[in-house]
């Protein structure tokens, strides 16, 4: 499967570049035979033993505007609509979800999203916190796999590295992440439009997104509204 162009990003810098992902990473329907024979050779090549090496998240060095755009590009590329379920989009990137305690994840040394050289990976959630949280979590993690994995294998496309997030981190890297989970579940013009058709009303944007009170509030907030 040939690389796609899914957009062009501008760093800080200013210069635009074309940013290219094999689309078995990022599109439904394409984590089968494609990946399992990408992620068999590499193996093959890295040996039995050989010890798995996880980066932690580097910045992007992209700009507000271009992780939103890129959010969003991404969002559309994925079939993602605005309070759509979370989990089943996850499957079909060939990720998953795993729930843990709060004892596990305080004893746990796996990050809040482990992704492994062939692109499979693992998000991690409490089991008591609530469905609009979780729903934040889950694209935050997605900023991580898009930004701090897919990015710079774009890059280094025959590296046999993998990704950990810490659960508790924070810095840049954390707040790119942030500013994507926010683009992808609440797209600027969409949320736009659906704050003022309720009259600005804080608690039906967050219902109508399928995220929490404090969620909708930010992005309100950064985009202009009092």
């Amino acid at each position: 499967m040939e690389p796609v162009a899914i957009l062009d990003v501008r760093g800080r810098t200013g210069i635009r570049r074309p940013l290219y992902v094999s689309t078995t990473a990022i599109m439904p329907g394409y984590a089968g035979q494609a990946k399992t024979t990408r992620a068999y050779c590499r193996l093959a090549q890295i040996g039995e033993n050989a010890q798995m090496t996880y980066r932690t998240p580097q910045p992007s060095k992209l700009s507000k505007e271009s992780i939103s755009h890129l959010a969003e590009k991404f969002s559309a590329r994925v079939g993602y609509e605005a309070g759509c379920d979370l989990e089943s989009l996850i499957l079909k990137l060939g990720g998953k979800l795993e729930y843990q305690d709060f004892w596990e994840l305080e004893e746990s040394d796996s990050g809040s999203i482990t992704v492994e050289p062939d692109n499979s990976f693992t998000v991690y959630l409490a089991n008591h916190t609530s469905i609009a949280r979780d729903r934040f979590t889950v694209a935050h993690e997605l900023g991580h796999l898009v930004l701090h994995f897919l990015l710079p294998k774009a890059t280094d496309p025959t590296g046999d590295w993998g990704l950990k997030a810490s659960r508790f981190g924070t810095g840049i890297t954390e707040t790119e992440a942030n500013q994507f989970a926010a683009s992808f579940l609440m797209q600027e013009k969409q949320f736009r439009e659906v704050h003022e058709r309720f009259g600005c009303d804080i608690v039906e944007t967050a219902d109508y997104f399928g995220v929490s009170f404090s969620a909708a509030s930010v992005r309100a907030a950064a985009l202009g509204f009092e």
